[in-house]
């Protein structure tokens, strides 16, 4: 009896899923979103039934759009409420924890959670971002230093270092002008 009840269960989920990416999949398309390889799409309840991760950040189906450098936490999660144990059993809710998980992500903005996503779908989503974030903050850094070391350094300095490139003939007037002019405006 167990073992049917499981079985039962297990088709609801199924069917619930596929509904579920049918729907998110036809809203990520009316987005006119290009979607590669390298993006990763998870299903689940919560955020219009879908998440994409691309290049630039992460994309709701329900079209809000997350910067990586605006998220400050991701995480997997186990949710077990009373509807699912109601509708599934201790042993449904069992089961299913071992198969399905939740993401929480917490961003600048606010936070979203996506449930009943398939478990190794979730990790491997997870393990994607959190790596699109590190490379999002190493780049945030290295372009907030160089616009720093860009501040402090004196614009005649510059020029000067320019002109000598420009007597060695290691770049062109024009090359010569455009810098003179960027550090003149400075002065």
């Amino acid at each position: 009896m167990n073992n049917k009840f499981n079985w039962v269960m297990l088709l609801r989920i199924s069917n619930k899923e596929n509904k579920t990416r049918i729907l998110a999949k036809k809203k990520f398309e009316s987005f006119n979103v290009d979607i590669s390889d390298n993006d990763i799409i998870v299903y689940g309840a919560g955020v219009g039934g879908g998440i994409l991760s691309q290049n630039k950040g992460l994309l709701t189906a329900d079209n809000q759009f997350i910067k990586y450098e605006d998220v400050i936490s991701i995480k997997d999660k186990i949710d077990v409420n009373v509807d699912s144990i109601i509708n599934f059993g201790l042993i449904g809710v069992a089961l299913d924890n071992s198969t399905f998980k939740s993401i929480e992500i917490i961003f600048s903005g606010g936070k979203l959670n996506i449930n009943n996503v398939r478990k190794t779908n979730a990790m491997s989503f997870i393990d994607t971002v959190k790596k699109r974030v590190n490379e999002a903050t190493v780049k945030k850094r290295v372009n907030e230093t160089k616009s720093a070391i860009e501040k402090t350094q004196n614009p005649l300095d510059q020029i000067e270092k320019a002109k000598t490139l420009l007597d060695k003939n290691i770049i062109s007037e024009e090359e010569f002008q455009t810098i003179k002019k960027k550090f003149m405006e400075r002065l």
